[in-house]
């Protein structure tokens, strides 16, 4: 019996050097990936995309990817191909040196100027030594809401001018009116309410006092460069006209009331909850503070940081296109960005430095929990939950928010926190204009919705 014994195959992708990157905390590994398992991969990818994209003169069943496809798709493809192949490889080197790194894996470079193999170089961020915090002399103050009937009566209020009915006006736009107005030169309108706390100061300044068709201005400093100027033009005013407060009033929020007795103590436990949630928020940070004040001061990973700098300028020059204006507008300037996420960033990495030391987790029924009152919180509270079982992210966030929360709680037992009552107007300030306790701390506690018309999270 003739036997033949073969070498074992060879693994498509090996680590063949590790070495510390051009950033703080950053390692770059290079990979050497087999030409043939990605080629063939990326090859697959192709037909599949030149069938979905039913792209002409290829038939269904074609094993020859048009040109058209391959050289607009084939390097994306490839440089796919290359980093499912090399992940493996970089997390087992991880592994193997026992070190504790961020989950983000890049692909910094490809060369391809050997024809069997790939040269790949990948980089990711490993974490930072954090020091001890000294806890001698840290003073903190917990907030503890205080609720009583005049808030309860605000916040009715506050959902009456919700369903308030809109009635033009001729006269000059005042606090709490809801203007229409457009771009000079533009005829998209759009419209908003003076005073809102969503709304810039700038653009509720500049449209009080005014009647259409008025225009205004507003001049913005941008770094060294000139201010520059955008040009509103105002086209309407409309004063508020609220709804009585009674049954049918009450059972608009919530359906099944029997009374505005009940309506307004079902208000009332809302309050509480949301009220807990904010207090619990600026524990948080108040905690996360204290511990930057007593921590001294460590590297952080460079390269992560730079790419969350640069997701967060996109989704706020996105959200300023969406409103009508621009980050320039808002007085938003891309180091003040940066240095709000290297804040955020050193604070994360305290607050998850000490749940470590001190085992702090958060449990499984914490995490449901947190889920429910997010969900809660959420128009669809069914859909939300649906989506929370099934995303890693959600429930990465949940348990973040745990820790968080638990963190806070340890630090004031530990320093013997005071703890002050706070009304709910307190709170919401803290929550909307920062917290003069965290001055210079830019990780704001995230701020619960407020009751909608029907008695959920907008």
């Amino acid at each position: 019996m003739n036997t033949t014994t073969s070498a074992a195959a060879a693994p498509p992708a090996r680590v063949v050097s590790m070495a510390d990157g051009e950033q703080p905390l950053e390692r770059r590994v290079v990979v050497e990936a087999s030409a043939a398992p990605a080629k063939a991969e990326a090859e697959k990818a192709l037909l599949r995309l030149a069938r979905e994209r039913r792209t002409p003169g290829f038939r269904k069943n074609s094993r020859v990817v048009p040109p058209v496809v391959r050289q607009r798709w084939g390097s994306d493809e490839i440089n796919k191909a290359l980093y499912r192949l090399c992940y493996p490889a970089v997390v087992t080197k991880i592994q193997e040196e026992g070190l504790r790194c961020f989950p983000t894996v890049r692909m910094i470079a490809v060369k391809d100027d050997k024809p069997e193999a790939y040269e790949v170089t990948m980089s990711f961020d490993v974490h930072p030594d954090v020091p001890e915090p000294d806890l001698e002399g840290v003073r903190l103050r917990k907030p503890v809401p205080e609720i009583d009937d005049a808030t309860v009566a605000m916040v009715i209020d506050r959902i009456r001018r919700q369903r308030a009915k809109w009635n033009p006006v001729e006269r000059p736009a005042a606090a709490g009116d809801r203007v229409a107005y457009a771009r000079a030169g533009t005829e998209e309108r759009r419209q908003l309410v003076i005073g809102d706390a969503r709304v810039p100061p700038q653009l509720s300044q500049a449209f009080t006092g005014r009647q259409p068709p008025e225009e205004c201005v507003i001049k913005v400093k941008n770094g060294a460069g000139p201010a520059e100027e955008m040009r509103f033009v105002l086209h309407g005013v409309e004063e508020p006209e609220l709804p009585p407060l009674d049954l049918d009033f009450a059972r608009g929020v919530f359906a099944e009331i029997g009374s505005v007795d009940a309506f307004r103590a079902q208000i009332k436990e809302e309050i509480e909850r949301q009220a807990a949630d904010m207090a619990r928020g600026i524990a948080a940070s108040r905690a996360a503070f204290a511990l930057d004040r007593a921590t001294a001061e460590f590297e952080l990973p460079g390269m992560l940081l730079e790419q969350h700098s640069r997701e967060q300028i996109a989704e706020i020059d996105r959200e300023a296109s969406q409103a009508g204006t621009s980050r320039a507008a808002l007085g938003i300037k891309d180091e003040e960005v940066r240095a709000r996420l290297r804040q955020q960033m050193r604070a994360g990495m305290l607050t998850g430095a000490y749940a470590m030391r001190h085992e702090i987790r958060a449990t499984e029924d914490e995490i449901a929990a947190q889920a429910l009152r997010q969900a809660q919180q959420n128009s669809d509270p069914e859909r939300f939950l649906e989506e929370f079982r099934a995303s890693e992210r959600l429930q990465g966030q949940a348990a973040d928010a745990v820790v968080r929360a638990k963190v806070a709680d340890h630090l004031c037992a530990a320093v013997d926190a005071e703890e002050v009552r706070m009304p709910l107007d307190e709170l919401e300030a803290i929550i909307q204009q920062g917290d003069p306790e965290t001055r210079g701390l830019a990780q704001p506690p995230a701020e619960p919705d407020k009751p909608d018309e029907e008695g959920k999270a907008a």
